[in-house]
């Protein structure tokens, strides 16, 4: 969230740190190195934790077979350009159905977001969306599989 005190802008954690068992953690598919490395500082400093992050599908691919646990979320681009299309959304949705993708690119064009949404994200944003909008969509989905319980505990 992004607070307004005069004049100036500030970015609130939404994700406040806690136990470490409770934080939550993303994978970062970007292929544009300098805007991994931006989304990356943004994602550490609303305190998530990064657990895979390339510029690469297939070394993303790997890396994710590699985790001990799997992410809370994805980050990806749509427009990979080493895998065609963006079949890598079915691989990773059938791989990994309980991990949502969002899908993250500039080209908002309503056939991009249906085909991303169509090949198994769970959400897509716009590259040139407020830092307010990146927190409001990762909290939307991975909050949309999590069930709560009659005794008040979250499980997915």
């Amino acid at each position: 969230m992004i607070a307004c005190i005069g004049s100036s802008l500030y970015l609130v954690v939404t994700n406040p740190q806690t136990d470490q068992k409770v934080r939550k953690t993303v994978a970062i598919l970007e292929p544009h190195e300098i805007l991994r490395l931006c989304l990356e500082e943004i994602m550490i400093h609303l305190n998530y934790e990064i657990v895979a992050r390339s510029g690469d599908s297939l070394d993303f691919i790997e890396q994710m077979a590699m985790l001990e646990n799997t992410p809370d979320a994805i980050i990806s681009e749509t427009q990979l350009t080493d895998l065609p299309d963006i079949s890598l959304f079915r691989h990773l949705k059938f791989h990994y159905p309980e991990v949502p993708i969002l899908a993250f690119s500039a080209d908002d064009t309503m056939y991009s977001v249906d085909l991303a949404l169509a090949e198994g994200a769970d959400g897509f944003l716009e590259k040139g969306c407020s830092l307010q909008q990146l927190q409001e969509r990762l909290v939307e989905i991975t909050m949309k599989n999590l069930i709560v319980k009659p005794n008040g505990v979250l499980s997915r």
